[in-house]
């Protein structure tokens, strides 16, 4: 019986069972009976001298036959009988001689012996046959999950090369019927050219496994079907008796057709992408460079007529100044004025269509550097500002110096220029890592968060705040260049702080919005 917390088998003897003595006792007399008779029409050829020795027999077989029970039962009733019949005074149950007595106890001896060894026996071979019980059950079990398994499995004698075994999902991909017990190239004649006998041949020699990826097969086609391919991976594995010969080859397959056709679809996709990649990338050589040409032409064709204007105004203004009225010296002025602004505009046109072609040339930036370098630039464009810059120590970043050196520029400048007397712009960083430059200047309307960093979007006139409304839009390009974010946080009246961070240089150098190319290729 097996054992619940080990399973092991062990003997668990059952519990006294009045039915079992009832059966036991009968068939220990059955047998004691039996012997009775025996010893009787014995008697004249052996004598009465060992009356004990045949009911040894009895014991033995009564154990034998009906369990240790059974033999107790022959053991004792043995003893009456051979007291009773075959030792003198006879028919009665006298106290017998010191000898008899003596047999009497090596009867017993033998007879516990003999009991002892038959319910040994009798339990092994109980144990023996429920584990061979439930071999057979696993073998049984373990027999269905090959049968039905979605794999392939077959093996091949090494004596004969036949089959020994094959499974149903073997038996449907080739089509052939039942081959168990077939030559292997009585069932498959392809095997000998498609390599497969010599495989075999070499797992079992060398006794190592043999694995295949992907190996192609042809199965027999059904009538009014077209032949197709599928794809098996597929192991050999030698099979080896208990002195490790190999005499068998279990092949195992798995049919990966279906991953086998994803996969060059797959790859097919891929090279159409990398085709339509190609075509995309020199459109947009081919754009930019046109591009290139274009604002070429347009610095150098607009510059010429803007300084024909602005210095035709001085001149002007210069040789017949005081013969100019006051009304036309102003028209004059403003004049001048707009021109430069409209130079000025062109160049900032110029500078954010260059930073969509400038190659990013990524290093470790001493920011705090930059930015210390960058202020005076800054407090010279507004000489008139009493504001303080204060710059974080230790600021580090991984980016292109220049453009970078753009961004912080842009950010400290708009600090100063829209601080007021006495206020304080910061550069640092916040402990999530986003560097920022912060103002106490007059705020931006949440409203216009977005707003402020598209190309020519100002929130303030000429009078109140000179600029292009370039700058914002130019810092966003530098960071998005870079991979990273900026944004603002401000309340009206209580300053503002742009943030902005850098995404880590990317493995081969381009920092470039992968979706949206795929998109856009789509």
């Amino acid at each position: 019986m097996r054992s619940a917390t080990t399973g092991r088998f062990r003997w668990i003897e059952p519990p006294v069972n009045p039915l079992r003595w009832g059966l036991a006792f009968w068939l220990g007399l059955a047998w004691t009976a039996v012997f009775v008779i025996l010893r009787a029409a014995l008697t004249p050829l052996i004598g009465i001298e060992t009356p004990f020795i045949i009911f040894t027999l009895s014991v033995a077989i009564a154990s034998w036959w009906g369990g240790w029970r059974a033999g107790v039962v022959a053991c004792v009733l043995g003893l009456i009988a051979a007291d009773y019949f075959f030792v003198e005074p006879y028919y009665s149950f006298a106290v017998p001689g010191r000898d008899e007595l003596t047999r009497m106890v090596v009867f017993t001896i033998v007879s516990g012996v003999l009991i002892g060894l038959n319910y040994s026996n009798r339990r092994r071979r109980i144990e023996l046959g429920r584990v061979m019980r439930d071999l057979e059950a696993e073998r049984s079990r373990l027999q269905a999950i090959v049968e039905q398994s979605p794999a392939l499995m077959a093996t091949v004698r090494r004596e004969d090369m036949s089959f020994e075994h094959a499974n149903e999902a073997y038996m449907q991909l080739l089509r052939r019927g039942n081959i168990v017990g077939k030559p292997l190239l009585e069932a498959l004649p392809e095997a000998e050219a498609l390599g497969y006998v010599r495989l075999l041949r070499q797992v079992m020699e060398s006794g190592e496994a043999y694995h295949g990826k992907a190996a192609p097969y042809q199965p027999d086609p059904q009538p009014g079907e077209e032949p197709e391919t599928r794809y098996i991976d597929f192991t050999y594995v030698p099979l080896r008796v208990a002195d490790g010969t190999v005499n068998a080859v279990l092949g195992h397959g798995i049919d990966v057709t279906e991953r086998v056709l994803a996969e060059e679809e797959l790859r097919k996709a891929k090279e159409e992408l990398e085709q339509r990649v190609e075509e995309r990338t020199a459109e947009l050589r081919a754009s930019n460079e046109s591009l290139r040409s274009f604002n070429y032409h347009v610095s150098h064709d607009l510059r010429a007529p803007l300084r024909t204007i602005v210095s035709s105004s001085k001149i002007v203004m210069e040789d017949f100044g005081e013969a100019i009225p006051a009304e036309a010296k102003e028209i004059l002025t403003r004049q001048a004025v707009a021109a430069k602004k409209l130079g000025d505009l062109i160049d900032d046109l110029l500078r954010y269509s260059r930073l969509t072609q400038v190659e990013l040339s990524r290093q470790q930036v001493d920011l705090s550097g930059i930015a210390e370098s960058v202020v005076p630039e800054a407090l010279a464009a507004h000489p008139d500002s009493a504001v303080r810059v204060e710059v974080e120590p230790g600021l580090v970043v991984r980016a292109d110096s220049n453009l970078v050196r753009l961004v912080v520029g842009n950010l400290i400048e708009n600090g100063v220029k829209y601080s007021p007397e006495g206020g304080t712009v910061r550069v640092g960083q916040r402990p999530d890592g986003a560097f920022f430059v912060s103002d106490e200047g007059i705020g931006i309307d949440p409203r216009y968060f977005d707003k402020i960093f598209e190309p020519f979007e100002r929130l303030h006139t000429d009078k109140e705040f000179q600029g292009t409304g370039i700058g914002l839009a130019n810092v966003k390009q530098v960071i998005e260049r870079h991979c990273g974010r900026v944004w603002v946080e401000s309340e009206l009246g209580k300053g503002s702080t742009f943030l902005f961070t850098l995404a880590p240089e990317r493995s081969d150098g381009e920092m470039v919005n992968l979706n949206s190319m795929v998109r856009g290729l789509i």
